[in-house]
């Protein structure tokens, strides 16, 4: 190889060389993903040509519904009747409904034997898959299946997950959306059990 060749071929290695250096120090980094367990609810699109449903208000009796259970059997709101009664819309995919299972399971225990009942309300999911998630986070309450979703069109529910809070003459006293995680979530969690009447919860 001549030398002038060699002197090329010399500075093409060279340039690639800088180049890949250039690259590697200069090389935008990409952002963290974001927090698959974030404190913000999943928000639900409204229908196409729809305008978005305007939360259920309080002080209104909570609709009656008759839905298959998770477990077998069949679920009826009115079965709960002289209760406070928290209605906890889910769904399998939702990663804020699964951060909060641990609290929801824990509170529940906690106001076990008291005049209080929590009822998961599994929406836009799979049966089997909504089955899954109650053994996964090992729920112990009655849990719904809204086949349809006509449930949650009724409660119209705009995000998950969503609570509905609703005192023991069936009346909905308030609606949460979003969910209760830690110390500060479980406090606002009681609080509101305690506005619908619930007994105070052992210390």
């Amino acid at each position: 190889m001549s030398r002038g060749r060699r002197v090329l071929l010399g500075a093409l290695v060279g340039v690639l060389i800088g180049g890949a250096a250039a690259y590697l120090l200069f090389r935008p980094v990409s952002s963290p993903a974001r927090n698959p367990t974030s404190l913000q609810p999943y928000p639900l699109a409204s229908t196409p040509g729809q305008p978005p449903a305007r939360p259920l208000q309080a002080r209104r009796p909570a609709p009656e519904f008759a839905l298959p259970s998770l477990r077998g059997g069949e679920i009826r709101l009115s079965d709960f009747r002289g209760k406070v009664v928290l209605l906890n819309f889910f769904a399998s995919w939702c990663a804020p409904c699964a951060a909060e299972a641990p609290d929801l399971r824990a509170t529940s225990e906690k106001y076990g034997g008291r005049n209080v009942v929590f009822v998961g309300v599994a929406i836009l999911d799979e049966f089997k898959e909504a089955q899954a998630f109650l053994e996964r986070h090992r729920l112990p309450y009655p849990a719904a299946f809204d086949r349809g979703n006509k449930i949650m069109e009724r409660y119209q529910v705009t995000g998950l997950p969503t609570s509905i809070f609703i005192d023991p003459a069936g009346m909905i006293v308030s609606r949460f959306v979003g969910p209760f995680i830690g110390p500060e979530g479980v406090a606002e969690l009681e609080r509101r059990l305690a506005q619908a009447g619930a007994q105070p919860a052992a210390p």
